[in-house]
């Protein structure tokens, strides 16, 4: 009697250590998938920064290039057509 309750102890124990080793392997796998997921996030998230770096970058070159054409437009209408900037300080 006293070996068999040993016996089922110790068979009780080694299924134990299976579920453990099992678990830890699941959970080790599941933190590499997480670690795949952040890396993918973080390489999406650079481009589309990078992306949003260029448009406003394009922006602002339009926007100079539209005040200096408002600005421009100013001194375009005393010359007149064809008219050079000499000819209208005379």
């Amino acid at each position: 009697m006293e070996n068999s309750t040993k016996a089922l102890l110790i068979a009780a124990a080694v299924l134990i250590v299976i579920i453990l080793i099992a678990l830890g392997l699941s959970i080790l796998n599941s933190g590499e998938d997480t670690k795949a997921q952040v890396a993918s996030t973080s390489e999406s998230l650079s481009l589309q920064a990078e992306s949003a770096k260029d448009s406003a970058t394009s922006s602002l070159k339009m926007l100079s290039m539209n005040e200096k054409e408002k600005f421009n437009y100013q001194f375009e209408q005393s010359f007149g057509d064809g008219l050079s900037a000499e000819q209208c300080k005379k």
